[in-house]
Order: C-alpha cells, then structure tokens, then sequence
C-alpha cells in the first residue's frame, strides 16, 4: 500500500549493517554459504494462527527494536509492515500512528538463502485521541465511489479522512464520520488516517476497498440443511456457493448480505467457496489479508427464546430469568441474536457480565450497530453467578433481542 509511508509519518532510522569480519565478531567463522539464523530469544517461540505481539507502545514513542543475525557479514535484514518494506539493516526506530501491525523481519544472505520472524505491534492511542471502532466489520469493507461511515470516539475535530494517498472531507453527525470512498482507489487493503483541523493525523485502523464480492470474514457458523445470512460488500454479484464441495441454494443477495441454506452435513468444519457473476473466486477477509477460502462450521444449536424484545435500561430481557440456568454448563456457548442501534450485555439478575462477574462500569457491555450476534463461553463462575444472583437477564438500552441460542 502506497500510502503507508503517510502513516509512519517519518522515515525510519536503520542501524547500520554488520558488514566485516574480526575478531570481535562472535559469527566470524560463519560463510555465506550458510543458512541465515535470527537469534533474538523472543523471536523463537513457536505459535498458530495470529502472530504473537512482539510489542505494545504508546503512540508518542517509536517502535525501536534490534536483531542479531548470522552469518551476519553476508546477511541483509529487511523490515516489512503490512506487506510494505519499510527499512533495512539489523536496528529500526522509528514513529507510527495507533493501531494494530504485522511485522516481518526477513533475514537474507547474498546467496539467496532466506528466513523470517513474523510478530505484530500494538500501538495504543493517547487519552482524548479520535479512536475508530474497529469490530464493525461492514464499516471495513469500502467500495469506490460509494458512501462510507465510522463509528467511534473523540471525533470532534475529526474533519478530514487520508485513504489510499486521497484526503477527502468528512461530515461529523452525532460521532459518526461520513464520508465518500476515492472512486480511482486500486482493490486493495488501506489504513485510514482521521485528521483533525490543525492537520495532526490519528490512525484509523485498516479497510478493504473492491469493487468485487467480498466477505467480511473467512468463518462462518450455521446448522446443517439451514438458511444463513452472510455479511459483505457488493454480495449481490456472487452467483454461485458451495460448501464441502456442495452447491448452496441461494435464497436473496443485496449488497452487503447474501441468505444461503447450507446442506445436510455433519457437525464439523467444512471449506467454503463462493464464485461471482463473471466467474472469479470471491474472497473472504482473514486478518489483514484476503484468502479465497473460508471455513463453515456445522454446528448443534439450540433455541431457549425467539421473538422481539426491546431491551431498555428500564426494561431488561428476564423471560428465561429462573429457567436458564437448567440449559447451560461451564462450555456451553451463550449467543444473543440482536439489532439495533445501543449496547447490551449477557448478565445476571444483578446486571452483572454472565462472564466476569463484573458490573457497571465495568460490565463490558457490546457496542450493537445493526444486526449482530453477542457471543459468550460460559464458565464456573458463570454457573455461580447464575445460582448466587438469581438466574439470567439481557440488559443495556437500544436494541432488540431476537433469539437466544446455546450450543
């Protein structure tokens, strides 16, 4: 992505290379014809999945960070941040915009032997600056030229927004930023910048810009033989889906969901493919990526509620107040099935978190913005808590509870 030079905001300071031999040099025996080793100790543990945090900073220091390599005469250290290289030599120093990053640190030598350590850097926004909501994921998924929107904090000086190299204004109504995605943005992965009237720039979080079908995430849960609703962006193009190998019926597509009903199939884990109307893969949003498969998990789930409730600060959810507890174990899963426009929570009759025990203002209660699932693994304590505080409520103010499921 081009425009991330914008966000670092500064040039990187490169240690320099280590480019002799000597007696000093603990690696001197070393040849280029050896494989190249990154040494740092907290580079070597082994993880799934997401890359573990190398490390966690404020916005106003530098991610300064250093490695040693053998056989470091003949290696080059390359940094690369979200895809784009952004330094060279064994030390880096340099500033960056909040948010959340993937670092590759790739060792080379000039023999073309080549390893990498991937981690990712957290850095942490300062008290009062604009911060983005970041678990909406329709607001992620832009398409050019179409009208956009932002949901999160501190956005009062907020009056422009950097994407892709493009500025573009912004309208500010109740918190929430407005804006009209650049119609001559490539498909790509961007990072926002919000930028407030004085020109200083906050990190945004990363967006996904096509102009083709594209799912807003690569996991999906749902019962066998049943209808589905699967969020994206521009889904009414997809014309075909098929899970296992299996064609899915399509029910209805708009632009930003698609209803499937999935197939007779067993619980369990299945590879999930989609085709848009010109015949290519449409791909699925994992992490900072795009993949052109996902997984659909085959689940049991079971419904104790479903109908509308509108849930207030007045008016908690308390149908299954005293019979809850007769449904659930420590593992079972708790989902809520919601929408609207507030915050909610599951919760005892206390208004305690079902979870953490915790009560205001530290119930952890979920921003809801449309139509969402709150999701929650109960525990012990959850089973505690139910008996101690007199059994189970759906509490906050501004949404409709629509089902409550466990599994």
């Amino acid at each position: 992505m081009k425009s991330f030079a914008l966000i670092l905001l500064a040039l990187p300071i490169v240690g320099a290379m280590l480019t002799s031999c000597s007696d000093d040099d603990p690696f001197f025996s070393a040849s280029e014809d050896d494989f190249p080793v990154i040494l740092n100790t907290d580079l070597q543990n082994a993880w799934e999945g997401v890359p573990p945090v190398l490390k966690t900073i404020p916005r106003n220091e530098n991610f300064v960070y250093e490695v040693t390599v053998t056989p470091s005469a003949y290696t080059t250290v390359t940094w690369v941040i979200d895809d784009l290289e952004v330094a060279e030599g064994t030390s880096v120093d340099m500033p960056m915009l909040a948010g959340e990053y993937n670092l590759k640190i790739v060792a080379t030598t000039t023999k073309g032997l080549q390893t990498y350590r991937e981690r990712r850097i957290i850095v942490t926004p300062l008290e009062g600056d604009p911060i983005a909501d970041t678990d909406l994921p329709l607001e992620r998924l832009l398409t050019q030229g179409a009208a956009a929107q932002l949901h999160g904090s501190n956005f009062d000086n907020v009056v422009k927004i950097e994407i892709g190299g493009a500025i573009v204004d912004v309208t500010n109504n109740n918190g929430v930023l407005s804006y009209t995605v650049p119609q001559n943005l490539a498909n790509g992965v961007y990072r926002l910048q919000l930028i407030d009237a004085k020109g200083n720039a906050y990190g945004g979080g990363q967006v996904t810009v096509s102009s083709s079908p594209v799912f807003g995430s690569d996991a999906f849960q749902a019962k066998a033989n049943a209808d589905v609703e699967l969020s994206g962006q521009n889904l009414d193009k997809i014309a075909s889906v098929t899970v296992a190998g299996q064609a899915c019926t399509i029910k209805e597509k708009t632009n930003n969901t698609i209803t499937i009903t999935v197939p007779q199939l067993e619980p369990g884990d299945y590879a999930f493919t989609a085709t848009d109307v010109e015949g290519y893969t449409v791909k699925f949003i994992s992490g900072s990526s795009l993949v052109e498969e996902a997984t659909l998990t085959i689940v049991t789930e079971t419904t104790l509620w479903e109908g509308e409730f509108e849930v207030t600060w007045g008016t908690p959810f308390n149908k299954l107040k005293d019979t809850f507890i007769n449904y659930v174990h420590p593992g079972t899963v708790l989902r809520l099935y919601v929408t609207g426009e507030g915050q909610g929570c599951a919760a005892t009759s206390w208004w305690s978190n079902i979870v953490t025990g915790q009560g205001d203002p530290n119930r952890g209660d979920i921003a809801i913005h449309g139509s969402m699932v709150l999701e929650y693994t109960l525990t012990e304590l959850s089973m505690e808590l139910l008996k101690t505080q007199q059994g189970f409520y759906a509490v906050g103010n501004g949404y409709t509870l629509k089902k409550v499921t466990v599994e």
